[in-house]
């Protein structure tokens, strides 16, 4: 068998090519500020309680697991518990978020914070939450609520 010298030629060429590409940097911390600007903008639409703009940070295969709770699958579950939810003038709802990490992908990142509840009785809690960036836009896909008051004894 004989060495082809214009095949020798073209793999290295291709080889050499090949290792001077590389997957394009991602800026981790512009993409953490994009989630918490989504993040302010996710809060205010609970806090005029506009159920539709609140839905729309949710993936619509979102998993929601709420504390004593099943976990809810789809956006549209969640749908008549936030306009239940809201449907009560003494209901207000936020949340303070204390880290958000993203992965060096940029295309997973998770957001983890407190949350104060107040109805006609007052619940505090912890939250995590995955976001995901599905065609171009970041979307929570799977959340995950619990309150740090204790049980009712009985």
């Amino acid at each position: 068998m004989q060495n082809n010298p214009l095949l020798i030629v073209c793999a290295g060429t291709m080889m050499a090519v090949s290792g001077c590409t590389s997957p394009p940097m991602i800026d981790v911390n512009a993409e953490a500020e994009a989630i918490r600007e989504l993040d302010r903008e996710w809060q205010a639409a609970a806090e005029a309680k506009d159920v539709d703009a609140l839905l729309s940070y949710y993936a619509p295969d979102v998993v929601k697991m709420a504390a004593n709770a099943p976990a809810e699958v789809g956006r549209e579950s969640l749908r008549e518990d936030y306009e239940t939810l809201f449907s009560d003038p003494s209901v207000s709802y936020g949340w303070t978020t204390d880290v958000i990490e993203v992965a060096a992908s940029g295309d997973m990142a998770y957001v983890r914070g407190t949350y104060e509840f107040t109805s006609p009785f007052v619940d505090v809690g912890k939250y995590l939450s995955i976001w995901k960036k599905i065609d171009g836009e970041w979307k929570v896909v799977a959340e995950c609520v619990n309150s740090d008051m204790p049980l009712p004894e009985g």
